[in-house]
């Protein structure tokens, strides 16, 4: 009750004062960390648990596993699918659908189906996480059979199977598919309808975007005005829906400053300077701040944090010195760097170029390279989107290391292998 309340220090005394704790205690205070967002706190009571002696349930093992997902730790995932395994439990419906979610959120292709064919009675919670998963990870086609493979094994799909495939389709641009199944809905809710926004709005398809604004019964929230202003400078046209949009954002005060950061680009790319220093400005009088990326990489069991503004790293001069001499290959391979994505108030293009060098899933990229055998995989995660360029440049890395390279942002996974993206360059 406490932690749905979100008083965190109440049910930790609670929990402190108990003298006997059993399972269900122990399971109850690392479920409610990680319903309040708080995966690492929730992992150290898991290891304390153990420490006490005291053997986890299929209740556990599903809450430690989502855990484990947010933080997309693989190492510990595979060490709790080891253990389930070991405790009889890993075939369990619950246990089994959070292995699943486990293995996709760390972009494990290859387990998230032998994950799935290890449940002996899926359930509607497992085909909609491998939905999901494929979805996730660029193979939309993938998700579309499984779609139809759970219809004709008499699963009735639910509001979060609709979810996914939308999500699926709009990452693939799958439009006319993906109208298809919104089309099939009975009851569409918001969360539907922003993922149709999205999906007509990436192939610039914004005549229908407002037309599909005005037909929703409810007022379009933050979710779908960012898709929509995200659209807008993507494909450089509908200045006045891109206005309309950032401000509806503007007045919603969500302390965030990507819309105006996404407007100052927009204006900047037409010539309108004054309206472009008009939004920085705006941003700095509110007192907002840009949010700064970070990545980590998982390296030998262990995690590795970057961000852009960090010098700690006591190797940061053998990455960047990594980084510089890839750079020089990726020249001589056609790249050139796209300075638009550099959100630093300066006006030196070479400034710019820097700073997207600095970029926190090239750091980690860069770590990665001189820590772990030449030829072996690299997993990176970031808190915010991808940019553009880190795209390209990610591409171009993957081909001159010979190694395949996976990137998770907010948005979704991208898998380099070759020069190639598993996204086809439309995300």
């Amino acid at each position: 009750m406490y932690f749905k309340c979100g008083e965190l220090e109440a049910a930790k005394s609670i929990f402190s004062v108990k003298s006997e704790k059993n399972t269900v205690s122990w399971t109850a205070i690392i479920s409610g960390y990680i319903q309040n967002g708080l995966d690492e706190e929730a992992l150290r009571y898991f290891s304390d648990m153990r420490m006490a002696g005291v053997s986890p349930d299929r209740a556990t093992f599903s809450s430690v596993l989502s855990a484990s997902s947010s933080l997309a730790l693989l190492g510990l995932g595979k060490q709790l699918h080891s253990s389930s395994f070991r405790l009889g439990i890993s075939s369990n419906v619950f246990v089994g659908s959070a292995l699943l979610d486990m293995y996709a959120k760390c972009g494990c292709l290859e387990d998230i189906r032998r994950a799935f064919e290890e449940i002996p009675a899926p359930n509607i919670v497992s085909w909609n996480a491998l939905v999901t998963a494929y979805g996730q990870n660029g193979r939309a086609k993938d998700a579309m059979k499984v779609f139809d493979e759970m219809i004709s094994r008499g699963m009735q799909p639910d509001s979060v199977t609709f979810l996914g495939i939308l999500s699926a389709c709009s990452h693939a641009g799958l439009v006319e598919e993906g109208m298809e199944y919104f089309d099939a809905m009975e009851e569409p809710r918001k969360e539907h309808y922003a993922c149709v926004v999205d999906l007509l709005g990436r192939v610039g398809r914004l005549d229908e975007v407002e037309r599909l604004l005005m037909k929703m019964s409810f007022d379009p929230d933050e979710i779908i005005w960012n898709s929509v202003l995200n659209s807008c400078r993507k494909h450089g046209k509908d200045d006045d829906l891109a206005r309309r949009a950032a401000q509806k954002l503007f007045a919603m005060d969500l302390g965030d400053a990507a819309p105006y950061v996404i407007m100052s680009n927009i204006h900047s790319r037409a010539g309108r300077w004054e309206e472009a220093a008009g939004m920085k400005k705006m941003m700095r009088d509110r007192g907002m701040r840009k949010e700064t990326g970070c990545s980590w990489v998982e390296v030998k069991e262990k995690i590795y944090v970057f961000s852009s503004d960090d010098e700690t790293n006591p190797r940061i001069g053998e990455i960047r010195m990594k980084l510089e001499e890839l750079g020089a290959e990726m020249e001589k391979a056609g790249y050139h760097p796209d300075t638009s994505y550099a959100l630093r108030n300066v006006d030196d293009n070479g400034m710019k170029a820097e700073a997207l060098k600095r970029h926190s899933e090239r750091l980690a990229i860069g770590f990665a390279l001189i820590s772990t055998p030449a030829g072996s995989r690299i997993r990176v995660m970031k808190n915010l989107r991808a940019c553009g360029d880190c795209h390209e440049a990610i591409k171009l890395i993957s081909k001159i290391v010979g190694r395949e390279i996976t990137v998770r942002d907010t948005s979704r996974f991208h898998h380099f292998k070759d020069g190639i993206c598993s996204c086809g360059d439309f995300w």
